[in-house]
């Protein structure tokens, strides 16, 4: 195996169709959002209070108390502007679901998790988790969604079990999307074809386009009302997705530069094969102490989707090839990230040396 370099990525076309799928996406589960809130006594900028909502259950008024401390929690941050902190609410709980069904699909592709969104003609158009769900316990199907939520209950348990956090249930999970909104939803993201779903830059592309249009407005109250970006934008402002060519450079020169440094001619990491941005002159690199591979630790503070991590990891890779370390060993090395917009864990990695795990 040798690294891949200068892929082409995702298409102009596949690009266009992942943005109009996600911008789109975006709005109609803000408006699911935004209906249901108003079921809870939550408006655009106000709240009613909990004793005028008696048409509430008792359950549901625990919904609402799980909403109220989310949007407190806002509050801080909006130095108490009640409206944005309804905004910010609506904005994560999105974020969230969208998360949730893009992670599920972009897992599916890779044959990590039995189908659970794409529909498959052999079982009555249902998708397999779906079918199953049917044939074990079929009196779920008399439910208004077929048993749909409960196929997805299943996959996220199943996921959960490595990647716990982006599947756990939230203050931005209490409310339940109704079943035609999120089917809608997951249609949407199903027709972009399996192999965009499969690059490395999916994800990436995904978080840029989601907060495209949050953006732009943000950057036309600064020049139109001289507006202070808040600490609640500077995520959305700064979520640029940063190009392959771009990620295998930073990484050919920071940890393929380290490789070299401490393994000098008994190494080809610089070769056009692995390290192909790697061509510093020769009186520019220092002597460094040399380390096993498994000493050496990944760190990337504002990962994102990840994907500067999975060509750290091809490049770990030939330096585990270097030391000797079979194929079969299990992967050692530690990768280090915080401050993930979706936080979803590399273990999957550990499943083969090139599986695309998100």
């Amino acid at each position: 195996m040798s690294t891949t370099h200068g892929q082409p990525g995702l298409s102009s076309d596949q690009r266009s169709t992942i943005r109009s799928t996600i911008i789109s996406t975006r709005h109609t589960l803000e408006d699911e959002l935004r209906r249901q809130l108003e079921k809870y006594g939550i408006y655009e900028d106000k709240k009613l209070p909990q004793d005028q909502l008696t048409h509430l259950s008792a359950e549901e008024l625990h919904t609402r108390d799980r909403i109220d401390a989310a949007i407190e929690r806002e509050l801080e941050s909006t130095d108490g502007n009640l409206e944005r902190s309804i905004t910010n609410y609506v904005r994560e709980a999105t974020k969230t679901y969208l998360n949730r069904f893009v992670a599920l699909k972009t897992i599916e592709v890779r044959g990590l998790v039995e189908e659970t969104i794409t529909e498959r003609p052999e079982y009555g158009n249902r998708s397999y988790m779906h079918h199953t769900v049917a044939e074990i316990a079929g009196e779920l199907t008399n439910a208004q969604d077929d048993g749909f939520g409960a196929a997805l209950d299943l996959a996220y348990q199943e996921i959960g079990a490595e990647i716990r956090m982006i599947f756990e249930e939230s203050e931005h999970t209490a409310i339940d999307l109704d079943a035609q909104v999120r089917e809608e939803v997951l249609d949407e993201l199903d027709a972009i074809d399996d192999e965009a779903w499969e690059s490395d830059e999916a994800l990436g592309w995904v978080y840029q386009y989601f907060g495209e249009e949050e953006r732009e407005d943000i950057d036309e109250r600064i020049d139109e009302e001289n507006y202070k970006v808040s600490g609640t934008d500077i995520a959305t402002k700064t979520q640029l997705f940063t190009p392959r060519y771009i990620v295998e450079w930073m990484v050919d020169n920071s940890l393929g530069r380290t490789w070299l440094e401490m393994k000098g001619e008994r190494t080809n990491i610089d070769s056009e094969e692995n390290c192909f941005y790697l061509a510093p002159p020769q009186d520019s690199l220092i002597n460094r102490e040399e380390k096993s591979v498994e000493e050496i630790t990944v760190l990337d503070p504002a990962c994102g989707s990840g994907h500067m991590l999975f060509y750290s990891f091809d490049i770990l890779y030939q330096m585990y090839l270097e030391e000797g370390k079979s194929q079969r060993n299990t992967y050692r090395g530690k990768f280090s990230e915080t401050t993930s917009m979706v936080s979803i864990s590399i273990q999957g990695l550990r499943k083969s040396p090139r599986s695309r795990f998100i």
